[in-house]
């Protein structure tokens, strides 16, 4: 468990299941997920059994409630590096938790493991998540043009890093 005041990180588990299903089916969130809805809990609970052991995925909890998904993924020890990702429900929006939550992990993964940088995709066009990746320090490393048809649409990707010697 990762925690501070009002924020713990705890490993995600099957418990949490309707939790991540309700946010991977809302429509507002799926939009800006690179996969589609919907995701049934089947698949759901065969991607946990299959998941990366290197992979960090927690649940964000706030003042005891579920409140966000943030996950470190394609972990690569060889090349110190990984991916990065959060998602906070709608009800929890504009407190700070996707800032704070993603201080307490990136703290955790630059100070406790091997890795030197962390990416993330993000669509072009999600300013607000992009104003949050920026405020972490994530900066712009390119843009992959017309990358993902959403809404019958293709839409542009940008792609971001932090390094662990720009971090803190």
């Amino acid at each position: 468990m990762i925690y501070n005041e009002n924020i713990k990180l705890l490993p995600i588990k099957t418990d949490d299941t309707d939790f991540v299903l309700s946010l991977r089916n809302d429509l507002e969130i799926a939009r800006r997920f690179f996969s589609d809805p919907p995701v049934y809990e089947s698949v759901h609970t065969k991607w946990l059994s299959q998941r990366d052991e290197k992979d960090l995925d927690f649940i964000i909890w706030y003042e005891g409630s579920r409140s966000g998904r943030i996950s470190i993924t394609h972990v690569n020890y060889r090349h110190s590096k990984a991916e990065y990702g959060i998602v906070i429900h709608p009800d929890y929006r504009g407190r700070n938790i996707a800032f704070r939550a993603s201080q307490l992990l990136i703290n955790y993964v630059f100070k406790e493991l091997p890795i030197r940088k962390l990416s993330l995709q993000v669509f072009a066009d999600n300013n607000i998540a992009i104003r949050l990746y920026e405020k972490l320090g994530f900066s712009r490393e390119g843009l992959l043009k017309q990358e993902y048809l959403r809404s019958g649409v293709y839409q542009d990707v940008l792609l971001m890093a932090l390094f662990k010697e720009n971090w803190g």
